[in-house]
């Protein structure tokens, strides 16, 4: 069917503007400049769409199309108009004068969609009045169109409703329809005097799920933790997904305060089995915050923001546990928020110093090697050790720049102390998971070899890594440290003993020596048991060919069982504590006929 549109404006160059815009569409464009050739076109041909000028020289785009709708109804009638008439516009729809209006400017793509819904309603118009003509035959054709109108509209609202309140993925609740319906189990719970209680779930590590697998297992995943929770929670609670890997579940009928516990270890119970997903079996741990209407918030924002606190402070006291907020809780985000703006500012104020802490032979007493340890010199805090703000660093994504700064300011002072005899040392950097993870890592050590021209296979360099970091991700961590091992750069597994403590994984990786976790040592002259590990450990360890360094020796006697032990070198306070850089220098001056050769 012939698609014919009028185009009525008093200006010219509007007119050819949206007949060059339109003519592509495939409609048959007419044009007139007033009122009176408008109304001539319109007794000469049949026009399913007139889109006019609401300001026009004799008279009003409405006025013209009020008379327009009484000659030929069947014509789809719409107005370009300017903000100041809108509301004249839209008293002239409501009494049914006009379909639409659309402002000017207009949107290009709006009004070609514009234009076409309006020819689609003159399509319908003109056939719902041919079959109206032929009642009798057509009435259940008519129903048919009506009936097909109404299901698309109420499955349009539907879809809708679905896309606004509804996880598009696994179905569930999503964020707002999650405080949709804390708020309504609040409003019950009120009347009653009851409690309502929201558990938080976040899933632990779950982005290396995506790194080692793949998006689409993880996508996979998702699904069976949300279906593995559906089927075991059951009536009672209310299961929504919340963000990417969060999920909330809301217990809406809560007798008692008591039985609080009941429902975390219910939801635990659920991550106790593993999953298994496209071939692979993973298991989950998941760090879960526990609040309670009305101690905890009086409304969903209150419940769902101490909710996600408690939540959090689970994942930072190591994850795989759940926390029932506390009051004190906020002060410490607030803490974190001030920490985390502050390490934004800590590298370009030049606020972090490293000190060094050497490393001997246990047999000579000569020093073989130094570790760098970075510390934050905070203006007002003082001197922040590492295990207070490494953690943030890598939550901020900072901590490969910070990382990257390190190694490349102690591959420097390295080279500065080669007169007292450095050159010949072991230089060991720690390194944080975040880094062997991130795929610019080798990159960016390649180029700060290059940028200062420092040879690791001449000067020895030695990154440390730990042991639950390389059990946590043995294959992506592996391929790393191949990579580093081509560079000529040696590994240490740090505070071996803590974790698995098993050196079979060992023969898999290119490591060079283990660091004996300074707990072995510390228990050493105290526990028969410890002796023994420790000298086990050292043993197995030189059996394939790894040297074994000894952390945290304080005392003589602790120094004297590791050399009866055979353990090859000793790091800790009895031979010095960590130095700034200044003392380490007169350190490695006053000892430099000790140095190895």
């Amino acid at each position: 069917m012939e698609r014919v549109l009028l185009l009525v404006d008093d200006e010219p160059n509007i007119l050819s503007s949206l007949s060059r815009l339109l003519r592509a569409e495939g409609y048959t464009i007419l044009t007139a400049e007033n009122a009176e050739e408008a109304s001539e076109l319109l007794a000469q041909q049949s026009v399913g769409v007139i889109l006019c000028d609401q300001n026009m020289p004799e008279t009003t785009g409405v006025e013209f199309l009020s008379i327009v709708r009484q000659t030929t109804p069947n014509t789809v009638r719409m107005v370009l108009t300017g903000q100041d008439d809108s509301s004249v516009v839209m008293e002239a729809i409501n009494r049914g004068a006009i379909y639409k209006f659309l402002l000017k400017p207009w949107d290009d793509a709006a009004l070609k969609s514009t234009l076409a819904d309006a020819f689609d309603f003159y399509d319908l118009t003109i056939k719902r009045e041919q079959l109206t003509r032929d009642i009798g035959s057509a009435y259940d054709d008519l129903t048919e169109i009506n009936f097909f109108l109404e299901e698309k509209l109420a499955h349009t609202n539907q879809r809708l409703l679905q896309k606004e309140n509804y996880d598009e993925q696994t179905g569930l609740p999503n964020r707002t329809m999650c405080a949709e319906k804390i708020n309504l189990a609040i409003d019950k719970a009120q009347q009653n005097d009851g409690s309502v209680a929201v558990i938080g779930i976040d899933i632990d590590r779950f982005k290396l799920v995506n790194d080692s697998y793949g998006h689409n297992v993880g996508d996979d995943l998702l699904m069976a933790v949300a279906e593995r929770l559906n089927d075991s929670l059951g009536e009672g609670y209310v299961l929504s997904r919340v963000f990417a890997d969060e999920f909330v579940v809301l217990v809406d009928k809560l007798e008692g305060h008591q039985e609080v516990n009941q429902h975390v270890e219910t939801v635990k119970q659920c991550f106790a089995a593993p999953f298994k997903v496209d071939g692979n079996e993973i298991f989950l741990c998941v760090s879960m915050g526990v609040g309670v209407y009305p101690h905890d918030g009086e409304n969903a924002d209150m419940l769902m923001k101490n909710v996600v606190t408690a939540t959090h402070h689970a994942k930072r006291h190591g994850g795989n546990q759940y926390q029932y907020f506390a009051s004190e809780m906020n002060e410490r985000v607030s803490e974190r928020v001030s920490l985390e703006a502050e390490l934004y500012h800590a590298l370009e104020r030049e606020e972090f110093v490293v000190h060094y802490q050497p490393q001997t032979n246990i047999a000579t007493g000569e020093i073989v090697g130094f570790e760098a340890l970075m510390r934050w010199q905070h203006p007002t805090r003082g001197l922040v050790p590492p295990v207070q703000f490494i953690p943030v660093l890598e939550d901020i994504g900072l901590i490969n720049k910070v990382g990257s700064w390190l190694i490349k300011h102690v591959l420097l002072q390295k080279q500065q102390w080669s007169q007292y005899g450095a050159d010949k040392l072991r230089l060991a950097v720690n390194l944080s998971v975040r880094q062997l993870c991130d795929n610019t890592f080798l990159d960016d050590v390649q180029h700060i070899l290059d940028e200062t021209g420092f040879d690791p296979n001449v000067t020895g360099l030695e990154f440390e890594v730990t042991e639950s970091m390389v059990i946590n991700q043995l294959e992506v961590v592996g391929c790393t440290l191949n990579e580093l091992k081509e560079m000529g750069i040696r590994v240490a597994v740090d505070d071996f003993g803590t974790g698995y403590a098993s050196l079979s994984y060992l023969t898999r990786l290119p490591v060079n020596s283990v660091k004996i976790d300074r707990s072995f040592v510390e228990r050493l002259t105290a526990h028969k048991d410890d002796r023994a590990l420790a000298a086990a450990i050292i043993a197995m360890a030189q059996s394939i060919g790894l040297s074994v360094i000894a952390e945290g020796v304080e005392t003589k006697e602790q120094l004297e069982m590791l050399k009866g032990f055979g353990c090859d070198e000793m790091q800790g306070f009895l031979y010095s504590v960590p130095l700034d850089a200044d003392k380490f220098a007169a350190l490695l001056q006053n000892n430099q006929n000790k140095l190895a050769v």
